[in-house]
């Protein structure tokens, strides 16, 4: 994986932007189980290894939060619960019903990961037809990190559909949660236009937020 990271470099420099480069291997194994009509309960396990470094021979003095992360393979292991709750008409292209997803990743020694951190995940996603064909969707997902959180494993803007246009690695926090909506407009059978919008912030801290 190589993307740009933005960081606050600290020093009058202000904001930087270096590229990046993430190597790892692993594998994630989720089963949920259907406990009741549309409600599913189930855990998550993944397990690998991430390489990252700086891909630039003019390499500023770097910040702890950054420097402390390079180098070579860390495990990134963890184990938690997940939960779901799906009552949409098609996984694909849903044009009726609500999709909730919520998730605790932990990561501990005990496990063997390097990484010793929670992250906590809620994403919510609703959708109506109007006009028979036309379709209105909105969503809100909030995503919270807590304890010692490597850059790359905070909660970050742009990723998994989150706000399009937005790199991942630019903006990020130990906390965040964003909006969107989209009205789909099916004109042809064969054509649909989207129109979008949406806001998102990322923080330190839920306490941090100044919309």
């Amino acid at each position: 994986l190589r993307y740009d990271l933005t960081f606050d470099s600290g020093s009058p420099a202000g904001t930087l932007t270096l590229p990046s480069g993430q190597e790892g291997y692993g594998g994630l194994a989720h089963a949920q189980f259907r406990v009741a009509p549309h409600l599913y309960l189930g855990a998550r396990a993944q397990f690998g290894k991430l390489g990252t470094e700086i891909r630039t021979s003019n390499q500023p003095p770097l910040p702890d939060s950054i420097a402390g992360q390079l180098g070579p393979d860390q495990s990134v292991n963890s184990l938690g619960p997940s939960f779901a709750f799906d009552t949409r008409d098609s996984t694909y292209y849903p044009r009726d019903g609500i999709a909730l997803d919520a998730g605790i990743d932990f990561h501990f020694d005990s496990l063997g990961s390097d990484v010793s951190m929670n992250r906590y995940e809620v994403n919510y996603r609703h959708y109506k037809t109007l006009r028979s064909r036309d379709v209105l969707a909105w969503q809100a997902y909030a995503c919270a990190t807590e304890g010692a959180v490597p850059f790359y494993m905070q909660c970050q803007v742009g990723q998994n559909s989150l706000l399009r246009g937005y790199s991942f690695g630019e903006y990020r926090g130990n906390a965040m949660a964003a909006a969107q909506a989209e009205y789909r407009w099916q004109f042809r059978p064969r054509w649909i236009a989207a129109a979008f919008a949406g806001v998102t912030q990322a923080a330190p801290e839920f306490g941090g937020f100044n919309m």
